[in-house]
C-alpha cells in the first residue's frame, strides 16, 4: 500500500455533488419555467426566449427569489453575409458565456438557461454566421466549446443547471417529437447532463407534470413520473441522492 500511496493513491471519500445537471424538454406552455423555477433559491433566470412574465410574477408573489438576466437576441435578414452575422454574433455570444461563467462560479441556487435551444443556435453563428450545412470537422471545435461550458456546471458542486430545450416533430410526418437545433452538438452535452426530463400538461387536470427520461446518479428513477408543484426540482434532486 506504501508503493500505492507515493503514486498518489489515497482513500479519501467520494464527495456527492449538491446539484443536478437537467436537459428539460418539452412543447410550448406543458411548464418548463414552472419546474425549473421550484430549485433552490435564488433562481437565477437566464432568458433568450420570449418572455415568461406571467410565469415569473407567479413564483415572484409567491415570495421565491428569482433574479432574471434577459438578453433579446437580435434577427438578421436572410440575405445577410456570414461575415456580417458572425460580426454580430460573436460579441452578444462571448457576453452571455460570460455571464453564464459567472453564474456557475457563484455556485448557490438554481441556474435556468432559457432556452438552450437559443444558445446552441447563438454559438452557432457566432462561430459559423449560419446554422445549417457545416461540415462535421469543423462542429468539432463548437462540440469543444461547449464541453468547456459544461465543465463549469461540474465544478459548481452546489448550484443546480436546468437546461430548457424547446421540442417539435420531426420532419418525417411520424408525428414523433424531437429536441430542436442540436444535432451533432448533442453529443456534447452527454458528458456533463446527469437527468433528461420532458414535461407535460394535462388540459383535463390542468397540472404540469414531469417523466425523468433517464437519470445517470440514479438509473432507478428512468421513466418515474411528478406533478410539478413547490420544491418539486428539490425533492427530484433528494430522490436521485437518497
Amino acid at each position: 500500500m506504501a508503493d500505492l500511496a507515493t503514486l498518489g493513491f489515497s482513500r479519501n471519500s467520494v464527495t456527492i455533488p449538491d446539484r443536478l445537471i437537467i436537459n428539460l424538454e418539452g412543447l410550448e406552455k406543458t411548464g418548463k419555467n414552472w419546474f425549473a423555477f421550484t430549485g433552490r433559491e435564488p433562481i437565477l433566470f437566464v432568458s433568450l426566449d420570449r418572455p415568461s412574465e406571467a410565469t415569473v410574477k407567479y413564483f415572484l408573489d409567491q415570495g421565491v427569489e428569482i433574479l432574471t438576466y434577459r438578453y433579446p437576441v437580435p434577427r438578421v435578414s436572410a440575405g445577410t453575409p456570414e461575415n456580417e452575422r458572425i460580426n454580430l454574433y460573436r460579441p452578444i455570444w462571448q457576453s452571455i458565456k460570460d455571464v453564464l461563467k459567472g453564474c456557475w462560479g457563484h455556485n448557490e441556487g438554481t441556474l435556468v438557461i432559457d432556452t438552450a435551444t437559443e444558445c446552441n443556435e447563438l454559438s452557432t453563428l457566432a462561430r459559423f454566421g449560419k446554422v445549417a450545412q457545416i461540415p462535421p470537422h469543423l462542429r468539432q471545435e463548437l462540440n469543444q466549446e461547449w464541453r468547456e461550458m459544461f465543465s463549469w456546471a461540474e465544478q459548481a458542486d452546489k448550484m443546480s443547471t436546468v437546461f430548457i430545450h424547446k421540442m417539435g416533430e420531426k420532419f418525417d410526418g411520424g408525428g414523433a417529437l424531437e429536441r430542436k437545433g442540436w444535432g451533432q452538438t448533442s453529443r456534447a452535452m452527454e458528458y456533463a447532463v446527469e437527468a433528461n426530463i420532458r414535461t407535460r400538461y394535462d388540459a383535463v387536470t390542468r397540472s404540469f407534470s414531469i417523466q425523468v427520461t433517464d437519470c445517470g446518479p440514479n438509473m432507478s428513477l428512468a421513466g418515474t413520473e411528478m406533478v410539478v408543484e413547490e420544491g418539486c426540482l428539490q425533492a427530484l434532486l433528494d430522490l436521485v441522492y437518497a
